[in-house]
């Protein structure tokens, strides 16, 4: 089960940070069962069930060039993920990338 994100503009219009313009969020969320456990398999009884939540932020930096900034959180029954070499229930990361538009 997933859920949409859309562009500022349907929520308020863009908005501004220093040089930057912001164009676009989201908020996701998701649940995957891995009950079978055949993409990803564990030891564990639950399998690989996890559910995730994320929100992120477009910017455009220049004509073709646009930067997300993204958080994100999973959780599981089981300690499936690890934190300093110790099995746990979940997991954060906030993750950045770039997309460049190449041709006319």
């Amino acid at each position: 089960m997933e859920s949409g994100s859309r562009p500022l503009a349907e929520s308020g219009g863009d908005w501004a940070v220093g040089p930057l313009r912001a164009v676009g969020s989201g908020l996701q969320g998701r649940v995957l069962p891995g009950q079978k456990g055949v993409i990803i398999s564990t030891e564990y009884p639950y399998r690989f069930k996890t559910t995730g939540v994320s929100a992120n932020v477009d910017y455009t930096l220049r004509e073709g060039v646009m930067v997300r900034l993204e958080a994100r959180r999973f959780t599981s029954p089981d300690p499936i993920f690890g934190r300093r070499a110790r099995p746990v229930g979940d997991n954060f990361f906030i993750v950045g990338s770039i997309a460049v538009k190449v041709g006319p």
